[in-house]
């Protein structure tokens, strides 16, 4: 199951990335949606039942990271080019999540 949550996590960031960067499509932008809710019910799957306050730190991390991916697409679409803190952070809050799902 860990396994699936980060594949799911991966998949996620790259179909974000190419339909942010490369393909913009409304079609796109829907399976961009949909993978980051399936992300999210593969993490909540991974997490229940939750009994600490961990489990709700990385639900609320994994809400962070999907956060972050509709505010780059947000704001590539209006054409702000600051995103460099953006994709740092998504980058670290995912990273933290498959440290935290390995060690779990």
């Amino acid at each position: 199951m860990t396994f699936l949550t980060i594949m799911m996590l991966i998949i996620y960031l790259l179909v974000a990335f190419i339909t942010i960067y490369s393909l913009r499509a409304k079609f796109l932008m829907i399976i961009r949606i949909i993978s980051g809710i399936g992300f999210f019910i593969m993490l909540l799957s991974f997490l229940l039942p939750l009994h600490g306050i961990n489990d709700y730190m990385m639900l609320l991390l994994a809400i962070s990271i999907i956060a972050a991916v509709e505010i780059t697409a947000f704001k590539v679409r209006h054409d702000d080019r600051h995103l460099f803190l953006i994709h740092v952070f998504t980058l670290a809050m995912a990273l933290a999540l498959v440290v935290y799902l390995i060690i779990v």
